[in-house]
């Protein structure tokens, strides 16, 4: 179901909730703005295609909720509306994956220490965990002394061992970052995958407006004015954002009625 919500903002930039000095109620030119805005909007959004869900509890459209001093048409209307995929079918890959996952493989191949490293680790652990026995055998027997002796040449030798494995990864530290960099890389070409698709809508923008266009996550439409809009009783611009794995975005997007939005500016 679409869930519709009214952006408010008063002179101050307090929220309705915040009034100080009261509510006062839509002129009924507002209200009459309101609702070819919110009837539009309603029009706009598809409902949800077999197999998805939506968000929300109803097509309840709410009426503006002004702080008294709010300028005649001062606010915004939008929707959010988040649609879910259930069951999708197997994603498709991206190349950049696989090769990810090579060089994450390599990675882990490399920090693992190789035979003669790991067995120079191995024997100063062994010299370790000996001292240690010998600590606890001296603790049994009642020589408290020799028992701190033998812990404190334990831990020296643990030392050692940290050294010896701290200095295999300053070995292969540049190569490891090169892979990590590289990785980096990789992924900012790769979209966030989510089941979920938002589209969010705004009309009358106040803030600044967002450049129209496609990107890894999310497409941006811009009808009207490039700039935020003024006080006023004609829609100035609209924004529409859906945001979401491609393929599934694409789904909703085609199904968005961009015509109705474009048909509010004046």
């Amino acid at each position: 179901m679409k869930k519709l919500f009214l952006l408010l903002c008063a002179t101050a930039g307090l929220m309705w909730a915040d009034c100080v000095d009261g509510l006062r109620k839509p002129t009924p030119a507002e209200k009459k703005m309101f609702d070819e805005v919110a009837a539009a909007i309603s029009a706009t959004l598809p409902a949800p295609p077999q197999s998805w869900r939506t968000s929300g509890d109803g097509t309840q459209v709410r009426e503006p909720a002004l702080c008294t001093g709010t300028p005649v048409a001062g606010f915004p209307i939008g929707t959010t509306v988040v649609y879910r995929y259930l069951n999708p079918p197997k994603r498709r890959d991206y190349p950049e994956e696989a090769e990810m996952k090579k060089l994450q493989d390599e990675i882990t191949a490399m920090t693992s220490m190789p035979a003669e490293v790991r067995k120079q680790y191995n024997d100063v652990m062994a010299q370790q965990s000996e001292k240690r026995r010998a600590s606890r055998a001296a603790e049994k027997a009642g020589n408290k002394e020799e028992a701190r002796r033998l812990r404190s040449e334990a831990d020296e030798i643990s030392k050692g061992a940290d050294k010896i494995r701290a200095d295999y990864l300053a070995s292969i530290g540049p190569k490891v970052k090169e892979r990590e960099a590289k990785i980096r890389e990789l992924k900012s070409r790769v979209p966030d995958y989510n089941t979920e698709v938002t589209v969010s809508l705004v009309v009358n923008e106040r803030k600044q407006v967002p450049p129209a266009g496609n990107s890894l996550n999310q497409d941006v439409y811009v009808f009207g004015a490039a700039a935020p809009a003024k006080n006023s009783l004609t829609v100035q611009n609209v924004v529409l954002r859906i945001s979401g794995w491609p393929d599934y975005r694409e789904i909703i997007g085609g199904k968005t009625d961009r015509s109705r939005l474009s048909a509010l500016v004046k």
